[in-house]
């Protein structure tokens, strides 16, 4: 997640929002800032591992 408007116009109030989000499992995973640049290729790693396995 990244936009000016978000953090800055929308602030808590939309952070409120994403952890309640989270809280009901409506999200698995919220990645910010800079953690985009190893997170999201974890995440990915974990994709393909579990497409790759039979339930």
């Amino acid at each position: 997640m990244d936009a000016y408007s978000t953090w800055l116009e929308q602030g808590k109030s939309y952070l409120c929002r994403i952890v309640d989000l989270l809280h009901r499992g409506s999200i698995d995973d919220l990645v910010i800032g800079s953690e985009v640049l190893t997170a999201i290729p974890e995440m990915v790693k974990k994709w393909r591992r579990s497409e790759l396995l039979p339930d």
